[in-house]
């Protein structure tokens, strides 16, 4: 390749190997043009159709189909059609790295990075070539996604990212350019994206626990839901009976974040934190003198008038009374080993889930 990628984009800087999510695109001068809005470093954003739909859904492993013209099952007043393979959290977690490279400058910029930077951000500790052939399949599965959307505000026909340059040889080798769609820009209306705690996401382990926490994430004041519903808009092939464990071993993770969910009759009701930083009501161009945003934070003693699915009364009692030493304890703990400690206490305290 004559030209390297670093020359794509001129005035562009590339993201460091060490840390891509840690660059924040400079402002451009042409204003006029459209953009992703910025949004802290702590959280990514993501328009609500895609968090409210099957589109990035629960995918067993090795069971990825192929779709065309496939009518994707979404909230009510959106219309979603798919062609391409089946996508899901994983690729969920890709797309919002990419958009956030892509945030707050030009959208027709190429955005720059290597294969190990990206895999590092997105959390894989040890790097091998399986984990670079698997990123290259997932952006390739992102290309090749072709969608027509259409909701109240806006209508959507293309793929998700636009085109991709990669470096196969010499000095360069393991870069990679991408555009996104232009057209990506025209979702992220006000009103009509969400932020989501970016921490929160990747304590999550299960791709439904992460698929319920998007999915409420664009809700302020959800009602009570079927959980025939949220097994419909999830993409879950499970059975209803083995969905309905899974949605328990999803519970489980949520409420290290502190969200009460209950089932009870086959609804599903929630009760979480409410955030400082949720829906935007930004528009597509940012405001060049708006200052840093903080990075979110936690309100104490504030909730959502949520509803969700409801657990078992037996959770709150016997699986997450504790000493106040050892609640201290468990609060430095990071999010995973909190998971890790409610899974195996729910388990000694034989809750029937």
């Amino acid at each position: 390749m004559e030209n390297t990628l670093s020359e794509l984009n001129k005035g562009v800087n590339e993201p460091s190997e060490n840390n891509i999510a840690a660059i924040e695109p400079e402002h451009s001068e042409d204003l006029g043009e459209k953009r992703i809005p910025a949004w802290p470093l702590a959280t990514r954003g993501c328009p609500d159709p895609i968090l409210r739909s099957e589109l990035f859904g629960v995918v067993a492993k090795g069971k990825r189909v192929h779709f065309r013209n496939h009518v994707i099952k979404s909230w009510k007043g959106t219309s979603i059609i798919f062609s391409g393979e089946q996508l899901d959290q994983n690729d969920l977690d890709l797309w919002l790295e990419i958009l956030h490279l892509a945030s707050n400058q030009p959208i027709s910029n190429f955005i720059i990075f290597s294969a190990r930077s990206m895999l590092r951000t997105l959390g894989t500790a040890s790097i091998s070539g399986k984990d670079i052939k698997r990123l290259r399949e997932n952006i390739e599965r992102l290309k090749l996604a072709n969608l027509k959307i259409k909701t109240p505000e806006w209508s959507f026909m293309a793929s998700l990212i636009d085109s991709v340059a990669m470096v196969e040889a010499g000095p360069e080798k393991g870069q990679i350019a991408i555009k996104v769609n232009p057209q990506i820009a025209s979702m992220f209306c006000a009103n009509t994206w969400t932020q989501i705690e970016l921490v929160h996401r990747r304590s999550l382990k299960t791709q439904l626990a992460q698929w319920i926490h998007g999915f409420y994430m664009t809700h302020r004041n959800p009602k009570p839901m079927n959980i025939t519903l949220i097994h419909d808009l999830s993409g879950s092939k499970a059975e209803p009976y083995r969905f309905k464990q899974m949605l328990c071993d999803a519970i489980l993770e949520l409420a290290v974040l502190r969200w009460e969910i209950r089932i009870a009759d086959n609804l599903v009701d929630v009760k979480r934190p409410k955030y400082q930083y949720e829906k935007s009501t930004q528009n597509i161009v940012a405001q060049e003198s708006s200052p840093p945003l903080p990075p979110p934070a936690l309100a104490q003693t504030e909730y959502c008038e949520v509803s969700l699915p409801l657990l078992d009364q037996k959770i709150e009692s016997a699986e997450f009374s504790r000493h106040d030493q050892e609640e201290e304890k468990f609060k430095k703990l990071p999010a995973w080993k909190q998971a890790e400690i409610m899974r195996a206490r729910a388990q000694r305290a034989k809750v029937a889930l």
